[in-house]
């Protein structure tokens, strides 16, 4: 058929686009070309919630993203490398897999943990930081599941882990929106002052509108399942790589002391 094609899938058109020239026009494709709120609605409303990213106008969502690159500027990671490195040590310090002087374990499920724990603390506050019990990881879970390819077509299909999902994203909504709601009966604290929450909490749409709470509980959703995925992946390969690659791992522990001078008594470089 060639690098493109088209066929009947579940009674819906779906085009391939292959090589280089398919690969251009999909990742690179215009606004008026592809419709990526078409495609990947079905998949992601029911996970990240309706009134943002793909569940609305392309206007809006430019609107959300600059609301989000608050926590995102060069001055907010600065301040979230004291917060990243407590989570870490804290979390070498507690979990079973380092308590002896040796042993095995599931990296990549150990990056993940790392993963959305830092994300948690250092994007969304201490509150959110602090409700990541067995619950919430088990509600994380359940709303990851959602991101199954059957979705992009049955995205409402009764299925076993479809339910799962709605009931998870309510439950988690409804955790961030007390969290909201109790925030504005305490009044402004400095130390919620540098969080996303915060600062959504703050932000207004062109047209004057407040960001809705539910929207705020919605982004901080979307927030905690797209920081993670990506991160947790590229760092567990980077482990992996430099067990394999002790001299690589020497390499760089000396380059960190060129660059940050010899780690003081209390371990910081």
């Amino acid at each position: 058929y060639g690098d493109i094609f088209t066929f009947i899938l579940l009674g819906q058109k779906t085009t391939v686009y292959l090589g280089v020239q398919g690969n251009e026009f999909i990742l690179n494709g215009k606004l008026k070309d592809v419709n990526a709120e078409e495609v990947y609605s079905p998949l992601t409303t029911p996970v990240f919630g309706s009134d943002l990213v793909y569940d609305c106008p392309n206007s809006k969502l430019m609107e959300q993203k600059k609301f989000i690159k608050y926590g995102l500027t060069q001055s907010a990671l600065e301040s979230h490398v004291p917060l990243i490195e407590k989570e870490v040590l804290d979390y070498l310090r507690d979990s079973p897999n380092f308590q002896g002087s040796s042993g095995r374990m599931d990296i990549s499920a150990a990056m993940a943990e790392i993963t959305i724990f830092t994300a948690a603390r250092a994007l969304q506050g201490q509150e959110v930081r602090s409700k990541l019990t067995a619950e919430f990881a088990d509600l994380y879970h359940d709303l990851d599941k959602g991101f199954t390819p059957i979705n992009f077509m049955l995205p409402w299909a009764p299925l076993p882990h479809n339910k799962k999902r709605d009931a998870a994203h309510a439950r988690m909504r409804s955790i961030y929106v007390d969290i909201i709601k109790q925030r504005r009966l305490d009044g402004d604290q400095d130390s919620q002052k540098s969080d996303m929450i915060w600062n959504l909490m703050n932000c207004t749409y062109k047209n004057g509108q407040q960001v809705p709470d539910k929207e705020i509980a919605h982004m901080m959703i979307t927030l905690l399942m797209a920081g993670q995925h990506s991160s947790s992946s590229i760092s567990a390969w980077i482990m992996l790589r430099l067990a394999s690659q002790p001299k690589v791992l020497e390499e760089l522990y000396q380059e960190q002391l060129a660059n940050l001078g010899p780690a003081g008594p209390d371990g910081s470089l």
